[in-house]
């Protein structure tokens, strides 16, 4: 053991206040001291003491505060003209055939609340037998569905080698291993390239009890939890030189559990590069005051743009409507695009502020030296929110989306209500029935669409007649109870039977 690291340690404790963090130290072997000592020189732990002591005295804001999003920064997409969405949805593809778009995937989480310790992103969702069977395996496929029809479109382009959509998933140090063994089998399915999916670990920053005391996960080691999605902006700054060598400039950034994410989607892309954006953010709008989501709204003193969470509105805001609907409507889902040029300015700048969670935190009681693991919330886990960044933008507007058609998260147990496995995958055959009947194909219920054959519903019409005799097109891809259709095919009677 280096006894000056053991110094180094000492003194920044001393500084910070956490003393206790060497109770266990003289019993510790010396393996074990070293990694305590490296734990406490490694763990953020000035700016973790800093973020918790400045986290009390953030202000809530009141109901002068803020005003709803004005309408000329507020887009309804089911409010435009066809002609609008097509010329967004062209000009979204012709960004992704110049390898301008790349995305980022927040799944450094672990499913705890779903029971269990693998990443949300790889659990078998039961809807079909192939590696299209996880929220990460959905959104590979749609990834290259997208890149495939940016190179159709656009051939001249596609020739030059840049179609290409970067797809940058963001880990923890709990889940990067399983993830990275989990995707090597996804990039070659879907027919990805292995340069084109990079992965990046999420900071991780000690835990608190509620008297501001860094609790010990060991004897020999801090407990730490991931620093929430606001901390994507520090992670993602050493990837942001490559990002622009090969010419990206906007990032679609997107929570991994929503199994209906519309990854890199073109509309939403067009829409910003349309408007000069630098910043732009999905949302669903709000139908019930008492509804428990953030709303998006915009600060009254600098014009800035926020989030305020469901329990900051006070009853009469809740309530307040603008032409029979809600003023404060904008629904927060955690989908946000931006321009790298304020992705780097945000990587750049340390302003966001830390949140507090009361969580239940397992420890090591430093009386009785025993592993607690509390039924109770017993500390704190310091948070960072994506949305901080909001105030940098210049030039930032909202495209509000059908929650049918663009979100159902993936976040509780079989037990809960809502936002379930089971919802999840309700939801999505719900919207690929939607596809098939707007496309006049009646013959199948209860199916979906395989992405090779839709992104989102488009191009469904050739398929009409794929079960009548003599039809000659390409086959309709199809799952239905776990089971792998092609139609035409022998087998049309048994997705039939299915009914």
């Amino acid at each position: 053991m280096d006894e000056s690291r053991k110094e180094i340690a000492s003194k920044l404790l001393a500084e910070c206040g956490q003393e206790h963090l060497l109770t266990f130290y003289e019993e510790l072997d010396s393996q074990g001291k070293a990694r305590l000592v490296e734990d406490i020189l490694n763990c953020n732990l000035e700016e973790a003491c800093r973020g918790f002591a400045a986290s009390s005295n953030v202000e809530h804001l009141s109901d002068c505060d803020i005003r709803p999003i004005p309408s000329e920064s507020y887009i309804c997409r089911k409010e435009l003209p066809d002609k609008t969405l097509s010329d967004y949805w062209d000009t979204g593809l012709l960004e992704i055939v110049q390898g301008k778009v790349a995305v980022i995937v927040l799944a450094g989480g672990q499913a705890t609340r779903l029971g269990g310790q693998s990443p949300k992103g790889m659990l078998a969702l039961g809807l079909n037998v192939n590696g299209n069977d996880s929220l990460l395996g959905l959104q590979a496929s749609k990834i290259r569905k997208l890149e495939k029809m940016a190179a159709e479109a656009y051939p001249d382009i596609a020739e030059l080698g840049r179609c290409k959509i970067l797809w940058y998933i963001m880990t923890s140090a709990a889940t990067r291993g399983d993830l990275e063994q989990y995707m090597t089998a996804v990039i070659k399915e879907h027919e990805l390239s292995s340069d084109q999916v990079i992965f990046f670990d999420q900071p991780s920053i000690p835990c608190f009890d509620y008297n501001g005391k860094v609790l010990l996960a060991d004897k020999f080691a801090l407990s730490r939890a991931p620093n929430g999605n606001g901390g994507l902006y520090s992670a993602i700054k050493q990837h942001i030189p490559t990002m622009r060598s090969k010419g990206v400039e906007y990032i679609h950034v997107y929570c991994v559990d929503n199994i209906l994410c519309r990854v890199a989607d073109p509309h939403f892309t067009g829409m910003a590069v349309r408007k000069n954006l630098d910043c732009a953010a999905k949302v669903v709008e709000k139908k019930e005051p008492q509804e428990a989501v953030g709303v998006i709204c915009q600060l009254a003193k600098s014009d800035a743009y926020t989030v305020i969470e469901y329990s900051e509105l006070s009853k009469e805001m809740a309530e307040k409507r603008e032409e029979e609907k809600l003023a404060f409507r904008a629904g927060n889902i955690a989908n946000h695009l931006f321009h790298i040029d304020l992705l780097e300015k945000a990587a750049n700048e340390n302003h966001l502020p830390y949140h507090r969670a009361n969580k239940k935190i397992p420890y090591i009681d430093l009386e009785g030296a025993q592993k607690v693991k509390p039924t109770e919330p017993n500390g704190i886990k310091m948070e960072k929110f994506v949305f901080d960044v909001f105030d940098l933008s210049k030039r930032f507007c909202v495209w509000e989306v059908e929650r049918s058609q663009e979100f159902s998260p993936f976040k509780n147990g079989a037990d809960a209500k809502k936002d379930t496995l089971a919802t999840c995958c309700a939801d999505l055959i719900a919207e690929h029935n939607r596809w098939l009947k707007n496309a006049g194909i009646n013959w199948v219920r209860n199916a979906l669409v395989v992405s090779k054959c839709s992104y989102a519903g488009e191009g469904l019409e050739k398929y009409v007649d794929a079960a009548s005799p003599g039809y000659k097109g390409e086959p309709l891809t199809l799952v239905k109870n776990m089971v792998v259709f092609e139609v035409p095919s022998d087998r049309f009677s048994e997705i039939t039977a299915l009914e």
